[in-house]
């Protein structure tokens, strides 16, 4: 886990994604996302969601409700990048900045997420870290249920903040980050091979004390299907906003770089845990 000191960088590269802030900055630094340097990991976190639970389970846990209620680590890989919608590439980062394609082990991105039950309706929610802009009551929908492809599917409007430079600071105001979670389609990483206790159960397999839902405690449990889940963001006016950072309060404008892209370019992080091509 990360240090309780927000001051402390994470790794030494230069393009350490969000330096050594002061603990004020530490604390809005990026898009719902806790980043495990030591483990390669990323921690993001989306919110609530309304649809009818496909294919009830039996093991949950007390007071979660059935599948997919629950509580839920999602472990993914960075997949793809893309940095259109800014003309100073440095001003959009997606961690944990390595791509499968260069390192299957150091990819990884993990979310916690929190699936509620609320009358027919399902909630997705991000749990609270230091590092997260935090979600609520994102609605989840059902599609294509009882098919292979069943799938939750949320999509919510975040605020994206990045650290091109020590003293500068950028925000993405309208990102939208959209995530499938589906409860046929096999997982297929974290392999053996960058997880050794990776766990990788078939399709609709339930694990001991309820894999569905949160066991007693309220410990998270692996997400056991396929996940996707995307960053995304056109260009246009204020795409990004960069601002000077004066002993952690926001100064001047930065503008000196940035000329407005079209809006049909796109910024973009998308994360996986399953082979891209099936």
């Amino acid at each position: 886990m990360l240090d309780s000191d927000p001051g402390d960088c994470l790794h030494d590269s230069s393009d350490c994604w969000f330096g050594r802030w002061p603990a004020q900055e530490a604390q809005q630094v990026c898009f719902d996302l806790e980043f495990y340097v030591g483990a390669g990991m990323l921690l993001i976190s989306p919110s609530h969601s309304s649809a009818p639970p496909a294919s009830p389970s039996s093991s949950s846990s007390p007071g979660i409700g059935p599948f997919p209620a629950g509580s839920y680590t999602l472990e993914t890989f960075l997949d793809t990048t893309s940095t259109a919608c800014t003309s100073n590439h440095a001003s959009w980062k997606c961690e944990p900045s390595v791509t499968f394609s260069q390192d299957p082990t150091n990819s990884m991105a993990t979310f916690n997420w929190i699936i509620a039950a609320s009358g027919p309706n399902l909630t997705i929610s991000s749990t609270n870290n230091p590092f997260a802009i935090d979600f609520s009551n994102a609605t989840l929908s059902l599609l294509d249920q009882g098919s292979t492809n069943e799938r939750y599917t949320f999509t919510t409007t975040v605020q994206k903040v990045v650290f091109p430079l020590f003293n500068v600071r950028c925000f993405y105001n309208t990102t939208q980050f959209t995530a499938d979670l589906y409860t046929k389609k096999a997982k297929s990483y974290p392999s053996n091979s960058t997880s050794a206790s990776a766990k990788s159960l078939p399709a609709g397999a339930a694990e001991p004390s309820g894999a569905a839902g949160a066991p007693a405690g309220g410990a998270f449990v692996d997400w056991n299907f396929a996940v996707d889940a995307t960053q995304s963001i056109g260009g246009g006016e204020d795409v990004p906003e960069c601002y000077n950072m004066n002993n952690g309060q926001t100064g001047s404008r930065v503008t000196s770089g940035y000329t407005v892209e079209p809006a049909g370019d796109f910024c973009s992080c998308a994360y996986k845990n399953y082979d891209p091509s099936s």
